[in-house]
């Protein structure tokens, strides 16, 4: 798209120079290059610290409308992929939870950003004091985020042996409410995505996009002199 914009309108080969046509396509390249951002490789983008694992958890699911809702933001625009939380099983099943519904929103509880329902991942950690099973579960998300806005991660429902979820409580330095609690110590959630970064040209290309467009504009000065 660059290179039409960059060439539409020049008159015919037989009215500019080959030097002429070498450097409009010196200075499209180096546009190309050096215009959009580049996603850098998935990594944790926000962390609420630990899973504790020892002290409380709250209930996600249940057909009875439980979730619950944490806050967090970002350093730098990010486009989410996935998270990792803390889960409790109870010692009266068998197996963790195996999904879970959630959503992003730029409110407690809301969904204006993304939402969706992702398989749970869930690696057994260990087992607590009370003899319940510890895991952490992993699953996949998506949000377009910005940076220093604040956002909130809902959990609103899960499926499993159980028929919910249970969150592992860990007191990060989140914002938390429970729908049927009010307000409640934040819960173990790790979230991981691909800041954007800007590509930056190498004093090199500067210089040869500064020679391209001077070539340019000495162009358009004899045209409109002509």
């Amino acid at each position: 798209m660059v290179t039409l914009i960059a060439l539409a309108g020049l008159p015919s080969n037989k009215e500019i120079g080959m030097k002429q046509c070498a450097l409009v396509w010196t200075v499209t390249m180096i546009l190309f290059a050096a215009g959009p951002g580049q996603a850098a490789a998935s990594s944790i983008v926000y962390d609420n610290g630990p899973i504790n694992g020892t002290v409380n958890a709250f209930t996600v699911g249940g057909g009875a409308g439980y979730a619950v809702t944490d806050s967090f933001s970002v350093s730098s625009a990010t486009t989410l992929d996935s998270a990792t939380i803390g889960v409790w099983q109870f010692t009266d099943v068998a197996d963790p939870p195996t999904s879970v519904t959630w959503s992003i929103g730029t409110a407690a509880f809301g969904a204006d950003v993304a939402s969706g329902t992702s398989t749970l991942v869930n690696t057994f950690l260990f087992t607590n004091p009370f003899a319940n099973r510890i895991y952490s579960s992993a699953f996949a998300l998506s949000g377009t985020l910005t940076a220093g806005t604040t956002y909130w991660l809902t959990l609103s429902d899960s499926t499993g042996p159980r028929g919910y979820a249970v969150w592992d409580q860990n007191f990060g330095p989140s914002i938390a409410f429970s729908s049927v609690a009010g307000s409640i110590p934040s819960q173990a959630f790790a979230l991981y995505g691909s800041p954007t970064v800007n590509a930056v040209p190498e004093p090199a290309s500067l210089s040869f996009l500064a020679l391209g467009l001077a070539g340019l504009g000495a162009r358009r000065w004899r045209q409109r002199r002509a």
